[in-house]
């Protein structure tokens, strides 16, 4: 019998791992008073350490918490308590309180909203942490001093901070700089969004898990990019083409960034990732991206253009939200836009859709308020889309190119079909172009057929002022060989882009100068810089079918042009060589 009663108590002793009670901590007012308030601490069973528990002291208290001085007594007498732990939500809402120190060395845990919305708390000195939970300091406003380092006897400093977890500094609004530990190796996700003054991350140089340059903190290979701070005063920034992830609210909020070039390999724009950026006017996309998530751009007042490359499949809910820009060419990839994606666009008249068919699409997906906005989609899909897309019904044209290139007569234009086999409209010429081995001059040949094969790029000639595009019934079956003609809004390292046009009469390809991207649904030659003396201007060498007409076939030839791209009158009255359809043609 008293073996079992031994054994109970034995059981009952080793059940016990905690017991509450009241104790009393420092407070230094602004006025360096000081008084002792009652909180609430937690026995942990290990030696004399306690943890400070939820709800732990009056939300009203004003002025410095010492956490290194608990204790059972009023005054700082009876018994110490040593804290190792602050406890979920122990001093939410505490708004007054400025400051809370705790050099305690077993010091593990700030536990989840341990100090959420404390309003006034201006700095924080817990140097011995291990852990800081989520939101532990969301929303803490005023915060702008953290300290979670200390120095050893020989003045080297230490930490033993391993984990951030998500949100645990959000909308720390004050907060001008972070300093990354040696011993930091986990950063989850939203742990700085809406610290809208950070200007700076520095690292610790022996931490092998973080590294920061130029105002972004990315993981120490350079493969993740967790964030860029916001205050940053620099207007444009190159991330790193190591980098694979850009994380969620990575640059939200830059306020001073007006250019951001992403590197090929870049999957998914996360969500928030340039959310509120209204300096933002130019970036790329690269063709890698296969998502555009939500509320990716949402905000970007300033971004007045922006190319959508195929193999973008999604485009997730506000994601271009309250962009700025007035045309944007959606391209047969897409498979679902999301709820108001392109909502409060104001300035938004024109949206191109390539995909035959795009069922997937989420409410108010543009603003429908505008009567000069028009969704051109394929001709042969008009009736589909306004039968699926009953809202915009009455937006809803067919795509149609104008056919005359940066002024050039005799219906001319280039064009880059970067999605699935494209058709063109009776009476259209389409050329691939060669340039000779000296990059001087350039031969057009007119290629088989009406279709476009996907990828690539041509130039089209016709008798009228536009051409519309249709989907493909077939396969394409031009011969592409040797055409140099290039597509894209980007232009390769080391080379010149030309693109068609007329000046002074002559028809040609001209040296782009621009500093504006491509036209990224528009063909262009490229030549590189190396090449001796780069010319301004590469004109047609002549194309691979010339004809000779005689007087009694001339009626059935139109839309004439002489060799310097002049269009004329009536048929030639004179012999000589003119153009039609891009073809010379000798006149007897």
């Amino acid at each position: 019998m008293k073996k079992k009663l031994l054994l109970l108590m034995l059981v009952m002793q080793n059940s016990v791992t905690a017991w509450c009670t009241d104790a009393y901590v420092k407070v230094t007012a602004s006025d360096n008073s000081v008084s002792w308030v009652n909180i609430q601490v937690e026995y942990k069973m290990n030696g004399n350490e306690y943890k400070v528990l939820s709800n732990c002291i009056n939300t009203n208290t004003a002025g410095a918490i010492d956490l290194d001085n608990v204790w059972s007594e009023s005054g700082g007498t009876g018994k110490h308590y040593y804290i190792t732990e602050i406890y979920h939500g122990a001093f939410s809402n505490c708004s007054k309180i400025t400051s809370i120190t705790c050099s305690r060395s077993g010091f593990t845990t700030i536990r989840s909203s341990a100090f959420s919305r404390c309003t006034s708390l201006v700095s924080v000195s817990i140097p011995y942490v291990q852990e800081i939970e989520g939101q532990a300091f969301w929303s803490c406003t005023a915060l702008t001093t953290v300290n979670f380092t200390w120095l050893t006897s020989t003045n080297s400093e230490r930490s033993n901070l391993y984990k951030i977890e998500d949100q645990a500094f959000q909308y720390c609004s004050q907060l001008e700089s972070f300093y990354i530990p040696e011993s930091l190796r986990i950063l989850e996700d939203y742990v700085f969004q809406g610290c809208t003054k950070l200007s700076s991350f520095t690292v610790n140089e022996n931490n092998n898990y973080f590294i920061a340059e130029n105002g972004a903190l990315m993981s120490k290979d350079k493969t993740v990019l967790y964030k860029y701070a916001p205050a940053n005063a620099n207007t444009s920034y190159t991330i790193p083409n190591t980098v694979s992830t850009i994380k969620n609210t990575a640059f939200e909020n830059s306020k001073n960034l007006e250019c951001i070039i992403i590197p090929d390999g870049i999957e998914t724009i996360s969500s928030s990732a340039f959310l509120g950026c209204s300096a933002l006017s130019s970036v790329n996309i690269p063709n890698s991206v296969t998502t555009i998530d939500n509320n990716a751009f949402r905000g970007c007042r300033a971004l007045a253009t922006i190319y959508i490359p195929n193999g973008v499949t999604n485009i997730g809910d506000n994601a271009f939200y309250l962009c700025g820009f007035t045309s944007i060419v959606l391209p047969s990839s897409v498979t679902s836009i999301g709820s108001q994606a392109f909502y409060a666009c104001d300035a938004l008249t024109s949206v191109t859709i390539y995909a035959p068919s795009l069922t997937n699409y989420g409410s108010n997906a543009f603003t429908s308020n505008s009567s000069s906005r028009k969704i051109y989609v394929l001709a042969d899909k008009v009736a589909t889309y306004q039968a699926g897309w009953s809202g915009y019904s009455s937006y809803i044209k067919a795509i149609s190119l104008t056919a005359n290139d940066a002024g050039t007569s005799g219906h001319w234009c280039t064009y880059y079909n970067e999605g699935s086999d494209i058709t063109v409209a009776d009476g259209t010429a389409i050329y691939k172009a060669t340039l000779n081995g000296a990059k001087t001059q350039v031969t057009l040949t007119r290629l088989d057929g009406n279709i476009i094969k996907a990828g690539e790029a041509v130039v089209l000639n016709t008798t009228s002022d536009n051409i519309e595009l249709s989907s493909a019934a077939s396969s394409g079956s031009g011969d592409y060989a040797d055409n140099d003609l290039k597509g894209g809004n980007m232009i390769a390292d080391g080379t010149l882009a030309y693109t068609l046009g007329l000046v002074g009469g002559q028809l040609g390809f001209y040296k782009y100068s621009g500093t504006a991207p491509l036209d990224p649904y528009k063909a262009h030659l490229e030549i590189p810089t190396s090449s001796a003396s780069p010319a301004p201007f590469i004109g047609f060498s002549g194309t691979t079918s010339i004809s000779n007409l005689d007087n009694d076939n001339i009626n059935k030839v139109d839309a004439w042009f002489d060799l310097s791209g002049r269009k004329l009158a009536e048929k030639p009255l004179k012999k000589g060589i003119y153009m039609r359809q891009g073809k010379k043609y000798i006149v007897k």
